[in-house]
């Protein structure tokens, strides 16, 4: 090889490493926004009613949006999915919130939600058919597609404890978590108390104007297939028909399975709007 084509060489692996560098920057950034105080009640049921003007993060590539704000004593956050995949894998493996009070992108203390929209939720959806005939035979499936489905269950997750405890949905113990399907999109609200608890959860202790993270991770389902596959439920290991070739000699190319997505919000716990009454005028 001649020294300018050498030259030219390491100036392109020069380059091809500066731009890989730069797209793991940008897919590890945190996006920003501010806090919302609200004075009202908000009601935990999946719909987005109370959720008009709220702040909130728009992610294109998983058409994921997150909407954030707080009172006193509860942070509440929206999760709104119009991908059926994505809904799929959280009714399967879970969508965790890891929250950071520091405002980086801690998993020490987080909450873990599994449940969603039944077969026939999913259908109105436009998702009709079997999951399998879209995904292909290594995407598991609950319980022969059972009308409801896996049962619903929210957990607790910090280091000490991180299979999770179990805790109520409906709120009775501190967090409460709720979904519902509207005009093809799956809406998640959860709320989360900023102080502990019995389970010290989250157990933030947020003030006002401090920043804090929130980091949504969901579509890893890796694990799950493997426990799946330990109770004898799962695909079999190992290529099984994959490749195996049609008529013409064409290898067979199915589709792959979901990948992890994780995405990062930081914001801040924001304190009730002060309103100035102007000092009585004197005529």
């Amino acid at each position: 090889m001649s020294r300018q084509n050498q030259s030219f060489s390491r100036l392109l692996a020069m380059g091809i490493l500066a731009i890989s560098a730069f797209l793991l920057v940008e897919s590890c950034k945190t996006e920003e926004m501010p806090g919302k105080w609200i004075n009202k009640e908000m009601i935990i049921d999946g719909k987005m009613t109370e959720w008009d003007s709220m702040p909130g993060v728009y992610f294109e590539e998983s058409r994921t949006l997150m909407e954030f704000c707080n009172d006193s004593e509860h942070l509440y956050i929206m999760v709104r999915f119009g991908d059926p995949i994505w809904i799929r894998t959280i009714k399967m493996g879970g969508l965790t919130l890891w929250l950071d009070a520091e405002g980086k992108k801690s998993k020490k203390v987080g909450i873990r939600y599994s449940g969603g929209p039944s077969r026939e939720e999913m259908q109105k959806m436009g998702f009709g058919g079997r999951f399998a005939d879209r995904m292909g035979p290594d995407m598991p499936l609950p319980a022969e597609e059972e009308p409801t489905g896996p049962p619903e269950r929210l957990l607790f997750i910090n280091e000490e404890n991180p299979e999770g405890i179990p805790i109520p949905t409906d709120g009775s113990e501190g967090p409460a978590v709720a979904y519902s399907v509207i005009d093809g999109f799956c809406i998640y609200e959860l709320r989360i108390p900023i102080s502990a608890n019995i389970y010290d959860v989250p157990g933030l202790n947020l003030r006002a104007g401090q920043k804090y993270s929130i980091g949504a991770e969901w579509g890893d389902i890796g694990e799950l297939m493997e426990k799946m596959r330990e109770r004898g439920s799962g695909p079999p290991m190992g290529g099984g028909e994959r490749g195996r070739g049609r008529p013409g000699g064409m290898g067979e190319r199915r589709p792959s399975l979901p990948e992890k997505q994780e995405v990062w919000v930081k914001t801040d716990f924001a304190a009730p709007e002060v309103v100035e009454t102007p000092e009585n005028e004197v005529f």
